[in-house]
């Protein structure tokens, strides 16, 4: 019984210490399907129409794609900068909160986006509203101590 027990721990342990990996595949995937609880049904019809899935499905995809040939731009697109009072840092374009807004403007009118363009722009959003979920992806800016004292 004893061995039992060791081995139950043992086994738990590892377990546990999969959830520390940061922002998985279930953490996105639970961020889509909370989304997707959300959207009216003429929404997820769209959606369904356009990725072929529901949204889940796509939640981690652009962390596969961010360092594929053409994809590389994206890499930046995974957190947002803050200054030191947790305010988001006005006028760079290489984060999720810009490319999120960036996206949104054009969605309004998606219907004269070629369908390629808009089924990529919701796997972008998919994927990036996960992320501002993830304490980890916010960039706090860091002051570097004065050495020349």
């Amino acid at each position: 019984m004893k061995r039992f027990l060791t081995l139950v721990a043992v086994v738990l342990s590892f377990a546990a210490t999969q959830t520390a990996r940061a922002w998985n595949n279930i953490g996105h995937a639970t961020i889509a399907v909370i989304a997707e609880r959300h959207l009216t049904d003429e929404a997820k019809e769209k959606c369904r129409a356009y990725l072929k899935h529901n949204l889940p499905y796509y939640a981690s995809w652009m962390d596969y794609w961010r360092n594929c040939p053409g994809f590389e731009e994206t890499h930046y697109w995974h957190s947002v900068p803050v200054d030191e009072k947790n305010k988001q840092v006005k006028g760079e374009t290489r984060n999720a909160a810009y490319q999120i807004n960036r996206i949104c403007k054009q969605m309004r009118k998606y219907h004269k986006l070629k369908d390629s363009i808009v089924a990529d722009n919701l796997k972008y959003l998919i994927h990036m509203v996960g992320d501002m979920h993830c304490p980890v992806h916010t960039k706090y800016s860091v002051n570097e101590p004065d050495l020349k004292q």
